[in-house]
């Protein structure tokens, strides 16, 4: 599928954030291979640069399959999803939309995530920055049905701390520093 999707708003809602009382704290900790992780960055970043969509979006589905098999419950991996990268945001008056992430439907399809590699208006290539940033996001949602086994994924703050933690194991998996920021998930 390389094409924008009709009606995407309507399919997006963004969720308020939680009262206090309903945010959990986590306890479990984690840390990705570095040597792995930054060959997989490293060629993504490649394939962005040359706005190679085919190849961004097998690379993407690399990392997010690396990290996924990366985070275990009870001896179980979080289960794997499938990645499509598409060309140009779906924009409105609201603004463009990054990413999406569909939980799985059933037993026969697994969780899907969708994420832009163009900008709305300049159908420029958004930056590798931008770009992983967005692909941690919808893992994150995964990680919320799959992992956590919500029923809903919200933004909370506690979402956007394991967002963040994750995304700076990343910068430091390429920057070549020992990985300090333990990523939070049990």
């Amino acid at each position: 599928m390389k094409a924008n999707m009709p009606g995407i708003f309507s399919q997006y809602i963004i969720h308020a954030d939680l009262r206090p009382q309903q945010q959990t704290r986590s306890s479990g900790f984690f840390k990705l291979n570095i040597y792995q992780t930054k060959q997989l960055l490293t060629e993504l970043d490649n394939q962005l640069s040359q706005a190679n969509m085919d190849r961004v979006e097998e690379v993407s589905q690399r990392l997010m399959d690396s990290i996924c098999c990366q985070i275990k419950k009870d001896k179980k991996h979080v289960p794997a999803l499938r990645v499509h990268v598409l060309g140009v945001r779906p924009s409105d008056d609201r603004g463009a939309l990054h990413g999406l992430y569909e939980p799985a439907d059933s037993d026969r399809y697994r969780a899907r995530m969708y994420i832009w590699m163009r900008t709305a208006k300049r159908h420029e290539v958004v930056a590798f920055k931008t770009f992983i940033r967005t692909l941690i996001h919808e893992l994150c949602h995964h990680l919320d049905y799959e992992f956590y086994q919500r029923q809903e994924s919200l933004h909370t703050k506690e979402f956007y701390r394991r967002e963040s933690c994750l995304v700076k194991q990343l910068w430091s998996c390429l920057d070549n520093e020992s990985v300090n920021n333990e990523f939070s998930i049990g």
